[in-house]
């Protein structure tokens, strides 16, 4: 089979929105579907063509191992076009099946009305600040050609979403709703926004935290984004892991262990655009030595952790603005002021319910005493043979897949093996929350949304009598209202109901 080496993580997130779909059955599955990703010769002159084919790539390459690149036409452009989207299919998993014309194609991605026998066909189309998605027709509904990168990255995600609810249709329940939508990503609604061109967007101060799957999603769209200025801080203290592929859109091959500051620097370097990278900071760490006066106009954040959101609420930036993923396919985005009649960015984090600590949850995957889990943490001490033998021993895992984590402190073990889902076939008990693997088109389209909320807020298209948050659920059809209000939290009382922040806060931004 041509499955990536990186499909375990796959097999992990496909877990946590089906259950009961194992790797055997799972690996079986795919490797029985053709997926095209097809355009014509009339869409190359559409300006979201690239981008749209360049994402559709991406994602079928780090999830089906058998792909067909199909261009329906004979033009030397589009001829190079399909070549450059082959290699990069290869890059991101060697061992793809590069389907030739003529096999029976399950299900197709299309970018303007290609000629193509498939069971499925979901035409994606974009244009301005608008999506649309027909199943079964040429998508025909937007006029618009307006260039956009946020646009035609989210009519993608939504796109690959109909393409894996038609390829686990028995699993996934009927979607009752109109099979053929479109959706504006100036509010959200199913109002299409007017042609609309881009100005050049120049970012004041802009500082991403978490550069992770969503913000993967957010640097692609930001980089291509012509004309950017401005000043991006991106903070990120981690390196690329091998199963990190199956979602970081940014990465191949070649990315694993480089930095993700680094890689995301890489992709948005230009001329005008000034770039402060951290790749060996976390969040507070960077605030504690760079920015100790706390003085942010916007934080981007996509972190997977609510420690770090409270800890960027807490420096009072003028403007938060946050995206997130959950299980069940749920994502979406925030947008804080900290003095608005709504919740700020911690309100949305403050819960009452009892989650497992991370001390409880080392305890239960390596079968170790608290006490000595702690000494292992308080002294970084590294796990030695001797350690990952009495581990495998304790929770009867194969020696042979433990023995790779030696000279790993315990919490980069819990990273790779239980995040990174290398032990996933082996851990019965359940992943907390913040461990949650979501699918790739669902943390793209993460990306996507805060993307398009950092350049709407510079454009002025944002305020805070809006709703503070934006719902989706990818497992679904978009509906009719995504958007909700969400009062502060009382119980507990936040940071953004004590007369001290909010004054600080009004001095830092001279409100």
């Amino acid at each position: 089979m041509a499955i990536a080496n990186f499909f375990n993580r796959a097999v992990q997130a496909v877990g946590q929105a089906l259950p009961l779909v194992d790797r055997e059955t799972l690996a079986q599955k795919l490797n029985d579907f053709i997926i095209a990703i097809v355009f014509d010769e009339a869409s190359l002159a559409k300006p979201n063509t690239n981008s749209m084919l360049s994402l559709a790539v991406n994602l079928a390459s780090r999830f089906y191992p058998r792909i067909s690149i199909v261009y329906d036409g004979f033009s030397d452009k589009g001829q190079a076009l399909k070549q450059e989207l082959e290699t990069m299919a290869l890059s991101i998993n060697p061992s793809i099946e590069l389907v030739p014309v003529g096999h029976h194609v399950f299900a197709a991605i299309c970018v303007g009305e290609p000629n193509l026998q498939a069971k499925h066909k979901v035409y994606v189309n974009a244009g301005s600040w608008n999506i649309e998605v027909n199943v079964g027709r040429p998508a025909s509904t937007i006029t618009q050609t307006g260039y956009n990168p946020f646009s035609a990255t989210a009519t993608v995600c939504f796109g690959m979403d109909e393409i894996f609810r038609a390829v686990f249709n028995d699993e996934i329940s009927p979607d009752s709703a109109p099979a053929n939508y479109c959706l504006s990503l100036l509010d959200y609604s199913q109002n299409l926004a007017h042609e609309t061109n881009l100005p050049v967007v120049n970012l004041k101060d802009v500082s991403l935290v978490g550069l992770g799957a969503v913000g993967s999603g957010l640097v692609w769209c930001l980089a291509k984004l012509e004309g950017l200025t401005g000043h991006i801080t991106l903070i990120d203290h981690e390196t690329v892991e091998l199963s990190n592929l199956q979602r970081y859109i940014l990465t191949n091959q070649q990315s694993v262990q480089r930095h993700k500051t680094i890689i995301a620097e890489e992709y948005l370097r230009r001329e005008g655009l000034e770039i402060s990278f951290y790749p060996e900071n976390r969040f507070g760490e960077y605030v504690s030595e760079y920015r100790p006066n706390c003085m942010f106009d916007v934080i981007a954040v996509s972190v997977d952790n609510a420690a770090c959101r409270f800890a960027v609420q807490s420096v009072l930036p003028r403007v938060v603005l946050n995206a997130w993923t959950a299980e069940n396919g749920l994502l979406g985005v925030s947008r804080h002021w900290f003095d608005s009649n709504q919740a700020c960015l911690a309100c949305l984090y403050l819960s009452t319910t009892q989650q497992k600590s991370q001390l409880e949850q080392l305890v239960e995957i390596t079968g170790f005493e608290p006490t000595r889990i702690i000494e292992l943490i308080t002294n970084q001490v590294c796990l030695d043979n001797q350690a990952l033998q009495e581990i495998a021993s304790n929770k009867n895992y194969p020696f042979d897949v433990v023995a790779s984590f030696e000279g790993n402190t315990i919490n980069e073990f819990y990273t790779k093996a239980v995040c990174g889902g290398v032990l996933i076939n082996f851990i019965d008990q359940v992943i907390e929350p913040e461990a949650i693997v979501p699918l790739a088109h669902q943390s793209v389209l993460s990306g996507a949304l805060l993307a398009a909320e950092i350049v709407k807020e510079s454009l002025g298209l944002l305020n805070k009598e809006q709703p503070v948050e934006t719902r989706i659920e990818v497992l679904k059809r978009p509906k009719e209202y995504l958007n909700f209000r969400r009062n502060k939290t009382q119980n507990p009382k936040c940071i953004c109901q004590d007369s001290d922040y909010l004054f600080a806060y009004s001095q830092k931004h001279n409100l």
